[in-house]
């Protein structure tokens, strides 16, 4: 079943069960102004995309894995379509 988050005030379909995420650690850290609704940990934040709904996602893949270098600043170090591959990078930051 796919998760769904508020977020502008509409439901976010985020594609996938994000439970899996949430059993690692992983928590929704989404932001009013962020690009996307998102969930992290204290390594890395998992951006939501939706490129058929929105400019700023086109030409980009579905999840955006970032690293967190420091409370301000992320590292884009992955994008892919498949939730599988979210879920290898994030028990490798366990």
């Amino acid at each position: 079943m796919n998760t769904k988050v508020k977020w502008h005030n509409e439901d976010y379909d985020l594609s996938c069960d994000v439970s899996k995420l949430e059993e690692l650690g992983f928590t929704n850290s989404s932001w009013k102004d962020d690009i996307a609704p998102s969930y992290s940990n204290d390594k890395m934040q998992i951006f939501f995309l939706n490129r058929y709904k929105f400019d700023e996602h086109k030409g980009r893949k579905k999840y955006s894995i970032n690293k967190i270098l420091d409370d301000e600043t992320l590292e884009n170090i992955y994008e892919t379509d498949y939730f599988y591959q979210v879920l290898q990078l994030a028990e490798d930051t366990k």
